[in-house]
Protein backbone atom coordinates (compact mmCIF):
# COMPACT_ATOMS: atom_id res chain seq x y z
CA UNK A 1 0.00 0.00 0.00
CA UNK A 2 1.58 3.70 -0.69
CA UNK A 3 0.86 6.08 1.69
CA UNK A 4 1.85 9.61 2.37
CA UNK A 5 5.24 9.33 5.20
CA UNK A 6 3.98 8.91 8.41
CA UNK A 7 7.25 10.56 9.95
CA UNK A 8 6.40 13.98 8.07
CA UNK A 9 5.59 15.33 12.12
CA UNK A 10 8.62 13.14 13.44
CA UNK A 11 6.35 11.31 15.85
CA UNK A 12 5.38 7.58 16.74
CA UNK A 13 2.95 5.97 14.42
CA UNK A 14 0.33 5.66 17.51
CA UNK A 15 1.23 9.38 18.46
CA UNK A 16 -0.08 11.06 15.15
CA UNK A 17 -2.55 13.80 15.46
CA UNK A 18 -4.66 13.23 12.36
CA UNK A 19 -5.39 17.28 11.76
CA UNK A 20 -1.80 18.78 12.66
CA UNK A 21 -0.57 15.51 10.81
CA UNK A 22 -3.07 16.36 7.26
CA UNK A 23 -2.16 20.20 7.49
CA UNK A 24 1.45 19.04 6.90
CA UNK A 25 0.71 16.36 4.71
CA UNK A 26 -0.96 18.97 2.18
CA UNK A 27 1.74 20.46 1.83
CA UNK A 28 3.88 17.67 1.04
CA UNK A 29 0.99 16.10 -1.39
CA UNK A 30 0.87 19.74 -3.42
CA UNK A 31 4.41 19.27 -3.36
CA UNK A 32 4.31 16.02 -5.07
CA UNK A 33 2.02 17.40 -7.22
CA UNK A 34 3.85 20.06 -8.58
CA UNK A 35 7.13 17.33 -8.93
CA UNK A 36 3.95 14.94 -10.86
CA UNK A 37 3.36 17.82 -13.44
CA UNK A 38 6.94 17.91 -14.55
CA UNK A 39 7.62 16.43 -17.93
CA UNK A 40 10.68 14.51 -16.70
CA UNK A 41 7.93 12.70 -14.52
CA UNK A 42 5.70 12.38 -16.97
CA UNK A 43 4.83 8.82 -16.17
CA UNK A 44 2.21 7.22 -18.64
CA UNK A 45 0.25 3.83 -19.49
CA UNK A 46 -1.30 3.29 -22.94
CA UNK A 47 -4.76 1.44 -22.15
CA UNK A 48 -7.30 1.47 -25.11
CA UNK A 49 -5.23 4.04 -27.13
CA UNK A 50 -5.96 6.67 -23.90
CA UNK A 51 -2.77 7.70 -22.18
CA UNK A 52 -3.70 7.20 -18.31
CA UNK A 53 -1.16 9.20 -16.07
CA UNK A 54 -0.01 7.27 -13.35
CA UNK A 55 -0.16 9.92 -10.33
CA UNK A 56 1.32 9.05 -7.01
CA UNK A 57 -0.04 11.76 -5.23
CA UNK A 58 -3.93 10.61 -6.47
CA UNK A 59 -2.83 7.02 -4.69
CA UNK A 60 -1.65 8.79 -1.91
CA UNK A 61 -4.73 11.03 -1.15
CA UNK A 62 -7.35 7.48 -1.50
CA UNK A 63 -5.26 5.66 1.08
CA UNK A 64 -5.57 9.30 3.03
CA UNK A 65 -9.28 9.60 2.67
CA UNK A 66 -9.96 6.16 2.47
CA UNK A 67 -8.60 5.73 5.68
CA UNK A 68 -6.61 3.02 4.45
CA UNK A 69 -3.63 4.70 5.80
CA UNK A 70 -4.18 3.60 9.41
CA UNK A 71 -4.79 0.26 8.67
CA UNK A 72 -1.08 0.35 6.77
CA UNK A 73 0.91 1.99 9.68
CA UNK A 74 -0.77 0.05 12.10
CA UNK A 75 0.10 -3.36 10.09
CA UNK A 76 3.73 -1.98 9.90
CA UNK A 77 3.71 -1.28 13.83
CA UNK A 78 2.54 -4.08 15.80
CA UNK A 79 3.70 -2.13 19.05
CA UNK A 80 1.45 0.59 17.91
CA UNK A 81 -1.18 -1.11 16.58
CA UNK A 82 -3.82 -1.02 19.65
CA UNK A 83 -3.14 2.89 19.36
CA UNK A 84 -3.84 3.13 15.76
CA UNK A 85 -6.78 0.70 16.21
CA UNK A 86 -8.40 2.70 18.65
CA UNK A 87 -8.18 5.91 17.76
CA UNK A 88 -8.16 5.52 13.99
CA UNK A 89 -9.58 2.71 12.37
CA UNK A 90 -12.93 1.76 14.83
CA UNK A 91 -14.24 5.56 14.50
CA UNK A 92 -14.52 4.73 10.53
CA UNK A 93 -16.78 1.88 11.69
CA UNK A 94 -18.71 3.17 15.03
CA UNK A 95 -20.19 6.19 15.60
CA UNK A 96 -19.22 5.73 19.94
CA UNK A 97 -17.15 4.06 22.04
CA UNK A 98 -17.92 0.45 22.61
CA UNK A 99 -17.51 -1.30 26.23
CA UNK A 100 -19.11 -4.41 24.77
CA UNK A 101 -16.93 -7.85 24.16
CA UNK A 102 -14.78 -7.10 20.91
CA UNK A 103 -16.63 -10.50 19.48
CA UNK A 104 -20.15 -8.10 19.65
CA UNK A 105 -18.39 -5.56 17.77
CA UNK A 106 -16.40 -7.44 15.30
CA UNK A 107 -18.38 -7.66 12.60
CA UNK A 108 -18.67 -3.64 11.85
CA UNK A 109 -15.53 -3.59 10.99
CA UNK A 110 -15.67 -6.26 7.54
CA UNK A 111 -16.96 -3.05 6.02
CA UNK A 112 -18.34 0.25 7.06
CA UNK A 113 -21.82 -0.39 5.74
CA UNK A 114 -22.22 -3.74 7.20
CA UNK A 115 -25.85 -3.94 7.55
CA UNK A 116 -26.55 -4.09 3.94
CA UNK A 117 -23.98 -6.74 3.20
CA UNK A 118 -26.10 -8.44 6.11
CA UNK A 119 -29.33 -7.99 4.56
CA UNK A 120 -28.17 -8.79 0.71
CA UNK A 121 -26.75 -12.12 2.13
CA UNK A 122 -30.13 -12.86 4.20
CA UNK A 123 -32.37 -11.99 1.59
CA UNK A 124 -29.81 -14.25 -1.20
CA UNK A 125 -30.42 -16.90 1.61
CA UNK A 126 -34.60 -16.46 1.76
CA UNK A 127 -34.18 -16.26 -2.15
CA UNK A 128 -32.36 -19.46 -2.22
CA UNK A 129 -34.47 -21.38 0.00
CA UNK A 130 -37.60 -20.74 -1.89
CA UNK A 131 -35.69 -21.63 -5.47
CA UNK A 132 -34.97 -24.67 -3.97
CA UNK A 133 -38.26 -25.62 -2.46
CA UNK A 134 -39.74 -24.97 -5.94
CA UNK A 135 -37.30 -27.16 -7.52
CA UNK A 136 -38.74 -30.10 -4.78
CA UNK A 137 -41.72 -29.85 -5.65
CA UNK A 138 -41.66 -29.47 -9.24
CA UNK A 139 -40.04 -32.71 -9.45
CA UNK A 140 -42.12 -34.28 -6.73
CA UNK A 141 -45.38 -33.22 -9.44
CA UNK A 142 -43.52 -34.90 -12.22
CA UNK A 143 -43.17 -38.49 -10.13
Amino acid sequence: MVIPPYWLTDKGVDEIIPEEYDAIRRIFMETLVNEEEKPVCDNLIKHDHESTALRLSEIMNKTWDSGAFWYTIGISSPSGLFNIFNHHIKPLFCAKDYDEDFGVVMPFFFDKNVGAIAARKLADKEKYDEDLQRAFNYHAKEE
